[in-house]
C-alpha cells in the first residue's frame, strides 16, 4: 500500500468515525454556509447531505439573530470554543432543542467552525417534568429531603417544610453535613446503612435533629432508595415525634414504677399500654394519610379532575374502612348542591345515580345540612334513626352510617365529602383522617379548576381574536412573531395563525416594508411607550394593497420589563379613499377660490386706480375751472369801484370777498388732498409730509414726520396708491382712534420700503378682529390689505385696547411699471 492509499484509507476511517458519532457534526464557513455534515446530522434534521450543503445556519436556526453573529464569532475566535443552547428546525418543521459545542480552526488558509450538536429534547422534557414535580413537592407541608447515594452525609435538596423544620433557609440546610443535623447518627456505620437501604429499598428509623436554635428534636425518618437517570439517590421524609417521645418517656417512667410496685399498678400499666397502642395507631393512620396524599399528588399530574375525585374517595374509603363515598360541590349561593363523583366501589356496587346530572337545594338533602349548621364534620352512626332525614333519591346507595366533612374556604363551604357504611361506628380518628385528606385534595382541585379556567380563557381569547374585525399580532424582542389572529394570518397568505409563529416580516408578502415595520417595533421596545395611529399601506398575499391604521403597544412582564410588542390595526382603505376624494375636491375648490380671489383682487386694484384717476380729474377741474372762476370773480370784485360807497355796500363787498377767499382756500386744500401736485412734482416723501400738516391743521392732533433720507425709487402708480393708503390710515386715526399724537415714519430697509403710522389713540383687539366698522367709502383697512397684497407687500397691524395702534406698510422696491402691469394681469 503506497502513501496515497494509506492517506485515503485514513480519510475514509476518519469519515466513517465521524459518521459513527451519535451527535450531529456541522462544518460551517465564516459566512454561515454549511460545508459538510455527518450522518447523525442528516438523521436528526431529515435533510440529505446534498440538501445540507445548500443551507445556511439561519435556515436550520431561524431564531438565531443575525445581529448576534459578529459577537459570537469574535468570542469563538478569542477562546477557540463556544457553547450554545439553541433550537434547530428539522425539514418536517419539528423544532429540536440542541446543545452546541463550536470549535474554530483554520485549514488551507480558510476559516471554519466545527459544531458538535447534541439533541437535548429528552433532557428538556425531563427538566420540565422535574420542575413540575419539584413544585408539587414544595407544596406539601411534610419535610422532604434528597441525598446522593455517593454522598449520603449531605442533603442535596430539601423542600420548604424541611427548611421550616430546621429553622434555616435552603442554602444553609444543604450546606450541613450529617453530624451537623444528626449528631446521634453513627457515621462509622453509614456504609452498612446504605447497603441495607439498597437491599430493602426503604428504611425507617428514629434519630435526633439539631435545629437552628440548638435544640435536639426527635424525628422519625423514612429513607427510600431511588434510581434516576442512572444516578442513585436517597429520598424520603421525616416528622417530629417529640410528643410521642414524651409519651414514651412517660411510659418508661410508668414501667419503672410498675417494676417497683407491680401489684399495685397493674391497672395503670394496662392504661399506659392502651395509650401507647392508640398513639401507634394514630401514627400509622397518619402515615397512611400521608402516603395517600403522595399517591394523589402523583395521580393528579396525569389525570382529570373527575378521576382525581374518584381516586380521593377510594383512598378515603380505604383509610376508614368505608364501603361508599361521595364528593359534592356547593355553589356560591351556599344553597345549591352539585354532585361531582362517587367512589369506584359505590358506582359499581351500590349507586345508580348519574353524576353531574342535576343541582338541588341542600335543604332537600336532609342530614347534609348538619355540616352547614355546625360548619364542621358530623358523624351519623345510626342514619335510620335520624328524625330530620328526608330519604334518598332513587338509585342512591343505602346508608347505615356516615361521616360528612365540609371544605371551608374563607367564610364559605365550597364542597362536601362523605364516606359511609363502615362495619363499625365512626370515630374522631376517622374524621381526622378524612378531613386531612379532603383539605389537601381541595387545594389540588382548585389548582386544576384554575388551569381549566385558564384553558377556557385562552380558548375564548382565541375566539375573540379570530372574530375581531381588525388584525392583531404580537412579536418578541427580536420582532419574531409569537402569535396573531386569523385575519392577520389570512392577510399573510397562511392558513392558521400558528403557522406565523417563528416568522419575521422579511418572510412575508410585505417584506419590502419589513425594515420600516421593524424600526417601529424597536422604537416601542426601547422606549416602552406606545406608538399610536400609524397610517401605512400593507401588501396582501394576493397582491392587493390595503391601508391600515396601526397602534403598537409594549407588553411588560411582572418585573416591569418589556418582553414583547402588541400590534392592533384596522383596515382604513375605504376611509383613505374617501379622504383622497375629499382632498381632491378640496384642492379643486381651493384652486377655484384662489382663481376668483385673484380676479377680485385685480378688479379691486383697477377700481382703486380708476378712483385715483377720477380724483385727479376732479381736482384738475376744480383747480382749472371752479378755482379760476372764483379767482376771476374776486379780481373783478376788487376792481369794482364806487365813488362813494355806502357803508352797507362796503360791508357786503367785504363779506363776499371773505367768502371767496375761504372758498378758494378750501378748493385749493381739497385739490391737494385729492391729487396733490407735490406728489407728481416734488416726490412721495414731500407729499406725505404735506398731508400730515394738513391733517394736523384740520383735526387738531400733533403729527410728527420722519424720513431716513435714503433714495426710494417709486413709480407714479405705486406712489399714488401708497399716498391714498397713508391718507386712509390718518383718517382712521382722526375719526376712530381719537388720537392726540401721530407719528409717520418712512424708511428703506434693505430692498423694502417701510411706512409706519403710529397713534396714541384708544386702540383695539387686533387678535380677535378689527374692532371698528369698515367704511362705506374709501379704502378701509380691508381694502388697504388687499391693495398692498396685490402689490407684493403686506400690512401689519399692532394694537391693544387703550394702548394705541401701529400700522406698517411694507413693499419691495425696484419694481418697474411694466412689471407691475404684468403682475395685475389675471
Amino acid at each position: 500500500m503506497n502513501e496515497h492509499e494509506r492517506l485515503a484509507d485514513k480519510l475514509n476511517l476518519l469519515q466513517f468515525s465521524i459518521d459513527a458519532i451519535p451527535d450531529a457534526v456541522y462544518w460551517i464557513t465564516m459566512d454561515g454556509r454549511i460545508s459538510n455534515v455527518n450522518a447523525a446530522a442528516c438523521g436528526m434534521l431529515g435533510y440529505s447531505r446534498e440538501e445540507f450543503l445548500c443551507l445556511s445556519v439561519h435556515d436550520i436556526d431561524p431564531e438565531y439573530s443575525r445581529e448576534d453573529v459578529p459577537s459570537d464569532t469574535d468570542e469563538l475566535k478569542r477562546t477557540g470554543i463556544l457553547h450554545l443552547k439553541r433550537r434547530h428546525t428539522a425539514k418536517d418543521g419539528r423544532v429540536i432543542p440542541v446543545e452546541i459545542t463550536s470549535n474554530y480552526f483554520v485549514y488551507n488558509d480558510a476559516e471554519y467552525i466545527c459544531c458538535i450538536v447534541h439533541d437535548i429534547t429528552e433532557r428538556v422534557r425531563a427538566e420540565m417534568e422535574a420542575a413540575f414535580f419539584r413544585t408539587l413537592i414544595e407544596c406539601t407541608s411534610d419535610p422532604v429531603y434528597v441525598s446522593r447515594y455517593k454522598d449520603p452525609c449531605r442533603m442535596s435538596y430539601v423542600n420548604e417544610a424541611a427548611c421550616r423544620h430546621f429553622g434555616m433557609d435552603r442554602r444553609q440546610v444543604v450546606s450541613l453535613h450529617l453530624p451537623d443535623w444528626d449528631p446521634v447518627f453513627d457515621a462509622e456505620h453509614i456504609e452498612e446503612f446504605i447497603r441495607e437501604l439498597r437491599n430493602n429499598k426503604s428504611v425507617r428509623f428514629e434519630t435526633m435533629h439539631r435545629v437552628a436554635s440548638g435544640d435536639l428534636v426527635p424525628v422519625e425518618v423514612t429513607a427510600n432508595y431511588l434510581e434516576l437517570d442512572g444516578e442513585e439517590l436517597i429520598a424520603g421524609y421525616f416528622h417530629d415525634i417529640s410528643r410521642r417521645r414524651s409519651m414514651e418517656a412517660a411510659l418508661r417512667q410508668a414501667q419503672e414504677e410498675l417494676e417497683k410496685r407491680i401489684e399495685e399498678r397493674t391497672v395503670g400499666l394496662r392504661d399506659a399500654n392502651e395509650l401507647l397502642q392508640q398513639e401507634i395507631t394514630v401514627r400509622e393512620r397518619t402515615e397512611r394519610v400521608i402516603m395517600a396524599r403522595l399517591r394523589l399528588l402523583q395521580f393528579a399530574a396525569t389525570h382529570t379532575l373527575d378521576e382525581l375525585l374518584e381516586a380521593t374517595l377510594n383512598e378515603a374509603e380505604a383509610l376508614t374502612g368505608s364501603l361508599i363515598g361521595f364528593f359534592h360541590f356547593l355553589e356560591a349561593d351556599q344553597e345549591t348542591l352539585s354532585p361531582q363523583n362517587w367512589s369506584t366501589r359505590t358506582k359499581a356496587e351500590f349507586c345508580r345515580v348519574k353524576v353531574k346530572d342535576s343541582h338541588y337545594d341542600i335543604s332537600a338533602s336532609g342530614v347534609l345540612i348538619d355540616c352547614m349548621r355546625e360548619r364542621g364534620p358530623v358523624i351519623h352512626n345510626d342514619y335510620a334513626s335520624l328524625p330530620h332525614r328526608k330519604g334518598l333519591p332513587p338509585g342512591h346507595a343505602p346508608l347505615i352510617r356516615e361521616v360528612i366533612v365540609p371544605v371551608i374556604r374563607g367564610d364559605r363551604i365550597v364542597a362536601i365529602l362523605g364516606v359511609g357504611n363502615k362495619p363499625a361506628a365512626y370515630n374522631k380518628e376517622d374524621v381526622e383522617a378524612v378531613s386531612f385528606l379532603t383539605d389537601f385534595v381541595w387545594d389540588i382541585t382548585e389548582r386544576m379548576q384554575a388551569e381549566e379556567s385558564l384553558r377556557k380563557s385562552r380558548q375564548m381569547l382565541r375566539i375573540v381574536l379570530d372574530n375581531f374585525p381588525g388584525v392583531v399580532f404580537w412579536k418578541d424582542l427580536d420582532s419574531v412573531y409569537l402569535g396573531c389572529n386569523r385575519n392577520f394570518s389570512l392577510a399573510a397568505g397562511l392558513g392558521e395563525p400558528s403557522e406565523l409563529v417563528g416568522m419575521s416580516d422579511y418572510e412575508l408578502p410585505w417584506q419590502k416594508d419589513a425594515e420600516k415595520f421593524l424600526a417601529d417595533d424597536r422604537q416601542v421596545l426601547r422606549s416602552g411607550v406606545p406608538k399610536l395611529n400609524i397610517v401605512e399601506p400593507l401588501l396582501y398575499a394576493d397582491g392587493r394593497v390595503a391601508w391600515f391604521e396601526t397602534s403598537k403597544i409594549p407588553l411588560f412582564d411582572a418585573g416591569g420589563k418589556v418582553f414583547a410588542v402588541l400590534g392592533v390595526a384596522s383596515d382604513i382603505t375605504e376611509r383613505k379613499r374617501a379622504e383622497e376624494a375629499l382632498q381632491k375636491a378640496h384642492d379643486e375648490m381651493e384652486f377655484r377660490v384662489k382663481e376668483r380671489t385673484e380676479q377680485l383682487t385685480s378688479l379691486t386694484a383697477e377700481l382703486s386706480l380708476a378712483e385715483e384717476q377720477e380724483r385727479r380729474r376732479i381736482a384738475t377741474n376744480l383747480h382749472d375751472q371752479v378755482g379760476q372762476t372764483l379767482v376771476l370773480s374776486k379780481m373783478k370784485l376788487d376792481s369794482l369801484s364806487v365813488p362813494s360807497p355806502s357803508e352797507s355796500f362796503e360791508k357786503l363787498v367785504g363779506e363776499i370777498r371773505e367768502c371767496l377767499n375761504q372758498s378758494i382756500e378750501e378748493i385749493r386744500s381739497l385739490t391737494f388732498q385729492l391729487s396733490p401736485p407735490l406728489l407728481y412734482e416734488v416726490g412721495f416723501e414731500a407729499a406725505i409730509e404735506w398731508l400730515g400738516e394738513e391733517f394736523e391743521a384740520k383735526y387738531g392732533f400733533q403729527v410728527e414726520f420722519r424720513d431716513d433720507g435714503k433714495a426710494k425709487r417709486l413709480d407714479e402708480e405705486t406712489s399714488v396708491a401708497l399716498y391714498q393708503m397713508v391718507r386712509e390710515l390718518l383718517v382712521n386715526a382722526a375719526k376712530y382712534a381719537k388720537a392726540k399724537r401721530v407719528r409717520i415714519s418712512i424708511e428703506k430697509v434693505s430692498d423694502r420700503l417701510r411706512i409706519s403710522v403710529v397713534d396714541d389713540g384708544i386702540g383695539f383687539d387686533a387678535k380677535n378682529g378689527m374692532g371698528r366698522k369698515k367704511r362705506k367709502r374709501g379704502f378701509g383697512l380691508f381694502n388697504i390689505r388687499q391693495r398692498i397684497d396685490y402689490m407684493g407687500g403686506n400690512l401689519e397691524i399692532e394694537s391693544r385696547i387703550g394702548q394705541g395702534t401701529c400700522a406698517t406698510l411694507a413693499l419691495p422696491l425696484r419694481k418697474s411699471k411694466e412689471e407691475s402691469s404684468n403682475r395685475r394681469k389675471p
